[in-house]
């Protein structure tokens, strides 16, 4: 007889969303509304860019993915806005499946957060889904 069961170390998935319309585009870290656990660690994650980011003149801000204290744009390193990586489509994030791009691990309840530097956003709409597994 095979039994299955809920296990802490299960895979979970979260969405986050960055939306410009709510959140602004003033830099600084954005919490998405999404709390990891604590010993959460990232096996894969990818992102939607639903609006292209914008910024107004020569401003280059630049955008950033994480998780607060743990991992700082361990998600996505800052990219530019106005990189392929956020034209309208989904993307790689780092963490890609494989054991050596995992996140590190948390060591509290951590909220994802987008992080914009360098200029502010005027637009841009991104989902963000991770899968974790919950470690001891």
């Amino acid at each position: 007889m095979i039994t299955t069961h809920s296990s802490p170390s299960a895979v979970t998935s979260a969405r986050g969303v960055y939306d410009f319309d709510i959140h602004g585009g003033t830099q600084g870290d954005i919490g998405l509304g999404v709390n990891l656990p604590t010993n959460a660690i990232i096996t894969r994650s990818w992102y939607r860019v639903l609006t292209a980011p914008t910024a107004e003149g020569s401003d280059t801000p630049t955008i950033a993915l994480g998780i607060p204290t743990d991992d700082v744009a361990g998600i996505l390193a800052p990219i530019e806005y106005n990189n392929a990586a956020f034209d309208v489509d989904e993307h790689d994030a780092i963490q890609d499946g494989s054991a050596t791009n995992f996140s590190e691990k948390t060591t509290a309840n951590r909220e994802l957060t987008l992080t914009i530097a360098d200029a502010d956003l005027t637009a841009g709409k991104i989902e963000l889904f991770v899968d974790y597994v919950v470690s001891e």
